[in-house]
């Protein structure tokens, strides 16, 4: 019965590494998103300001 215990709690351990990979992939990916969308908007307004 212990073996199926050690099993389990390998793929709990798995499981939550494999969450903190994509938890960090995931924050990666907006903090990119967010720089360029903040140039997007600096575009946006340099554009306003040469009409």
């Amino acid at each position: 019965m212990s073996g199926f215990f050690d099993r389990f709690k390998k793929k709990t351990v798995d499981a939550k590494e494999e969450t903190k990979d994509i938890t960090d992939h995931t924050k990666e990916t907006a903090g990119n998103l967010s720089e360029d969308w903040d140039k997007v908007l600096e575009d946006l307004e340099d554009q306003e300001e040469d009409k």
